[in-house]
């Protein structure tokens, strides 16, 4: 077969030569080794590039013709190069061999610069990173390689939350020289990762350090070390710096994010007015609102507020109508309405106060404003001397919202007005069905309360558990009993006790709406999450849209939803929360992601292949990292199974090429790729490829399954199938 073979590729006919090489092929001999060799020329000049590096692989590691061997070699460098084949970074390896065997080889220099671009190509950048600090003596070539790894190796580490690993290798690469835009880029990396350390310091530092590099204004992102540097001093109150980078974000001319410069104008507005220089919030306000970039529910509001500030009433009436009218689905609308309704108040309109308190509680029960409003309500009616609506809103708020200070407030309220219309025994048969009424009881049940209280703002938590929980215990529906439980609740977290913390807030949760509601709710979501209770997370988080307060975590609450519902196996109920995800103004890069892959999971599990493959197709393209890698095969499993082979053969190259650092994924890549040519009778290709795996793949689980099918194939010894390509 060997001879009628290279018969055959003396005659140029390159696909009867394949199919008898590929029949001479058997133990390793020099005949095999020859039959590879020329099998891959073969393949080359039949325009098969992946077949033919398997081929020169395969004769490379084979040493009975030394020449053959390194020429094969150096066409299995080159070949890996062309077609990012080598998942196993078997060629870098080789060529490394080469290196430290051959030092004094003619073709040294070339197997560095192959190295070199072999290191870029298979954009494996972790082993590519273990690779090169091992090679002492670098060349030009390969410390410029070096670099590069370092950069994109750190992107990896910083995306996979490991943040001081990735400064590090930002580090080593912001000191070489060769490509003075990565060395520069590299700066803003560091400060980023320092930034989501909580280190302000630090990231000030390298921010800074970045804009001041040679040919950072050419970075992608440039811009953005002007907003981060404002936010860090934002973050740090030091508004007045704060203002000068926002003021640089705003004013700079180039390339720069819509959205993160609305949100730069929003907060100069929010630092001119902690610094009370109104006029000039109010302009940045205005900014904001034109720029339309998002958030112009939250720029009306601020402007109002600032208006009122500024002792300009009515025109902070004008704007908060505007808010409501303009953005009926804001979150800021119940808030509008209740500084609205106080505003009136303060101008002494009190019937246009009470109708916008009225319409409050009537459009949002639930909200923190709703038991403010209906106090106030009362208050006009006590001070307008109609007493008998007074009292029926008061009484109102002490039956909804008991052992709530508004609820004392009332009550002390409804005492004066008795006690004015000398019916002090009417207050008395009243307050005698309030627990939390009686003189004796109030004052034990306060004193309780403050000598716990001292002791938590004291910061001990330890004992502050204990006063707590002897207050409750003792007053478990007292005037304080709500209070107590969210401090409590607090505490506990902060002493490690989740369960503990947990029931706390689901007591503050269970009580009528106060000020603790939301973060209570809030709080019990995430611990629920973070116990993977999905089904109350689900609850929680499902309940926090009808709280004002928690508007700033609406997107938070819409993922843990999708997050919940996936978890729960509730397919169609997490396409459906992740649809919110995508439709929300505020959702950022990484949700819109995982909303999309949390789709297609759920529409695989339904059996939905042509929706799962759309998003898994988009997933893959939004992420360079775990996700994206998963996403690929699983796009090309879905044409594998739908009985597109070349189109699942095509992504899983791909898959190698762009996912090599993802092993676990191209060896299940490699594994689908071997049922792809067996489903196309190319038994052949599929050996070679299981092969492949049993020699390279490090990981137990896939390198059995390969070697289980290699030798159910062995075992079918059914004759070779020669198929040339597909």
């Amino acid at each position: 077969a060997y001879q009628l073979g290279y018969t055959f590729f003396m005659t140029e006919n390159y696909r009867a030569a394949i199919q008898n090489f590929q029949e001479a092929i058997g133990e390793e001999d020099q005949l095999t080794q020859n039959a590879y060799y020329h099998l891959g020329y073969c393949y080359l000049k039949t325009g098969q590039k992946k077949f033919a590096s398997n081929a020169f692989s395969a004769a490379q590691k084979m040493d009975f013709d030394p020449g053959i061997a390194e020429d094969a070699l150096f066409n299995y460098a080159k070949l890996s190069i062309e077609v990012a084949s080598d998942p196993y970074n078997t060629a870098i390896t080789a060529l490394e061999d080469y290196i430290e065997q051959y030092p004094e080889s003619a073709r040294t220099e070339e197997a560095y610069e192959y190295l070199a671009n072999l290191y870029l190509s298979t954009r494996n950048f972790k082993d590519a990173l273990s690779s090169v600090e091992r090679i002492k003596a670098r060349s030009g070539a390969l410390q410029e390689a070096y670099q590069k790894i370092c950069f994109y190796r750190g992107i990896e580490l910083f995306n996979a939350g490991d943040y001081e690993a990735a400064i590090d290798l930002f580090k080593k690469a912001s000191l070489e020289d060769h490509d003075q835009f990565i060395a520069a880029e590299s700066n803003l990396w560091i400060g980023e990762a320092f930034y989501r350390q909580n280190n302000a310091w630090a990231a000030i530092k390298y921010y800074k350090e970045f804009l001041d590099r040679p040919g950072a204004e050419k970075v992608e992102g440039y811009s953005n070390a002007y907003y981060n540097l404002g936010y860090t001093y934002f973050n740090k109150k030091e508004y007045g710096t704060a203002i000068t980078w926002f003021g640089k974000f705003v004013n700079y001319r180039g390339r720069k994010d819509a959205k993160l410069e609305g949100n730069a104008l929003l907060r100069l507005g929010d630092c001119y007015f902690i610094r009370k220089d109104y006029n000039q919030a109010i302009s940045y306000y205005n900014k904001a609102i034109r720029s339309g970039n998002g958030k112009s529910d939250y720029a009306l509001y601020q402007k109002a507020i600032t208006q009122g500030a500024s002792g300009l009433f009515n025109d902070k009436t004008r704007t908060l109508k505007e808010l409501i009218n303009g953005q009926g689905k804001s979150t800021y609308t119940d808030d509008a309405k209740y500084e609205l309704a106080v505003t009136y108040m303060l101008l002494s309109k009190n019937n246009d106060a009470l109708s916008w308190f009225n319409r409050l509680v009537t459009d949002h029960p639930n909200s923190r404003f709703a038991v403010k409003s209906m106090l106030k309500s009362g208050l006009i009616y006590y001070n307008e001397n109609q007493n008998a609506k007074a009292l029926s809103v008061l009484k109102k708020v002490v039956e909804k919202y008991p052992n709530t200070a508004e609820s004392r407030e009332a009550l002390n309220s409804i005492r004066n007005i008795y006690m004015d219309q000398n019916k002090v025994s009417e207050y008395y048969a009243y307050a005698e069905g309030l627990s939390f009424a009686d003189v004796t009881v109030s004052e034990q049940d306060s004193i309780t309360y403050i000598a716990a209280e001292n002791v938590y703002m004291d910061n001990d938590c330890l004992e502050a558990v204990q006063a707590f929980g002897a207050y409750l215990e003792r007053f478990p529906y007292g005037s304080f009993s709500v209070n107590a439980s969210y401090y409590k609740a607090e505490c506990e977290l902060k002493n490690g006790n989740r369960e503990e913390a947990l029931k706390d807030l689901e007591h503050v949760i269970a009580q009528p709406t106060s000020e603790f509601s939301g973060n209570s709710l809030l709080q019990a979501a995430r611990l629920s999450m973070m116990m993977e209770a999905w089904e109350k997370a689900l609850k929680y988080y499902s309940r926090m849209s009808g709280f004002s307060e928690l508007k700033e975590y609406e997107m938070e609450a819409l993922e843990g939803i999708t997050d919940c519902n996936f978890e729960l196996r509730n397919w169609a109920d997490a396409i459906t929360s992740a649809m919110l995800m995508l439709g929300n103004d505020k959702v950022d890069d990484a949700r819109i992601n995982k909303a999309h892959f949390i789709m297609a999971q759920s529409y695989y599990a339904l059996d939905n292949l042509e929706n799962a493959r759309v998003e898994y197709n988009i997933s893959e393209k939004l992420d360079d990292y775990l996700i994206g890698a998963e996403s690929k095969y699983m796009v090309a499993y879905i044409d594998f199974v739908m009985g597109k082979y070349t189109e699942a053969e095509n992504g899983i190259f791909e898959l190698s090429e762009s996912y090599a650092s993802y092993d676990y994924w191209v060896a299940k890549g490699f594994l689908l790729l071997s049922d792809v040519y067996l489903a196309t009778d190319n038994e052949f290709q599929a050996r070679e490829t299981l092969k492949s795996i049993v020699e390279n793949y490090r990981g137990p689980e896939l390198g059995e399954i390969a070697a289980r099918k290699l030798k159910g194939l062995e075992e079918q010894q059914t004759p070779v199938n020669t198929g040339d390509t597909l």
